[in-house]
């Protein structure tokens, strides 16, 4: 059985020992379970314990450090997720999966049809990732980034990338013939509004390096699309090789 892992802050760590906050605490007992002796992974700042856990009083479990653990190199493709600001519900669907799927960063963007005044929830947004690398089991933490509009976040992006925009017009590439014959050290993909991005916007993301990739017939929302992206290119990053992707793109 797989040891469970969970996410904390310097804050929690005490001379040897782990104090678990509230959340973190509600978590072992309620969700996982979790009973004194047992032991958990603990991430925190990039390093991984592995923790005994103590008695509990009040509502706070404590526990023993054990030992630092060696963390496991991470996959040697980043993946980079950009998505027009949406509404709360599914941009908190794009960050749960979006991480179980193997997403290293996301950035929110604000374009001119997307929702102006994105929410000023970060701390939720990072109490779901970290929830996410929970149930996941990954070993790093995927960094969210405060909404910027289009312009600032096409200028400031990381440098180099892949760099992949989903669009559904007609007789565009699809998303495994961009990636053929390429061996990227990162992949940026930018998931735009619904109804898609102003024709100046497009220009502005065109002439920032972004090439057009489609991911099927049909018009998916932001949140659909975004995903599904990140999905073929964890597959792609993860299992296929030079020849699977060959055949993927001789048979279109």
């Amino acid at each position: 059985m797989r040891t469970p892992r969970i996410v904390a802050t310097n804050e929690e760590f005490h001379q040897g020992a782990v104090i678990f906050s509230k959340r973190n605490s509600r978590y072992l007992r309620t969700v996982l379970r979790r009973q004194p002796g047992d032991e958990i992974h603990v991430l925190c700042g990039g390093a991984m314990y592995l923790v005994e856990l103590g008695e509990w009083s009040g509502g706070t479990v404590r526990g023993k450090i054990v030992s630092k653990m060696h963390i496991p190199a991470a996959k040697a493709l980043p993946i980079l997720l950009a998505f027009s600001c949406i509404r709360p519900a599914p941009t908190e669907e794009i960050l749960r999966h979006g991480t179980e799927l193997g997403v290293h960063e996301f950035f929110p963007v604000i374009a001119e049809r997307s929702n102006r005044r994105p929410p000023r929830v970060k701390d939720r947004w990072v109490h779901i990732i970290e929830s996410a690398v929970s149930q996941c089991g990954r070993s790093s933490v995927p960094t969210v980034h405060d909404p910027l509009p289009l312009p600032d976040f096409l200028q400031n992006m990381p440098h180099p990338a892949t760099r992949l925009v989903l669009v559904s017009e007609k007789n565009t590439p699809c998303i495994l013939s961009a990636l053929c014959n390429q061996d990227p050290e990162r992949v940026a993909i930018l998931a735009g509004p619904e109804g898609g991005f102003a024709d100046r916007e497009t220009q502005l993301i065109l002439a920032a390096g972004f090439r057009p990739v489609s991911l099927g017939r049909n018009i998916l929302r932001t949140e659909t699309a975004a995903l599904a992206a990140v999905s073929i290119v964890s597959a792609w990053r993860d299992w296929m090789t030079p020849r699977d992707l060959a055949q993927a793109e001789t048979s279109r």
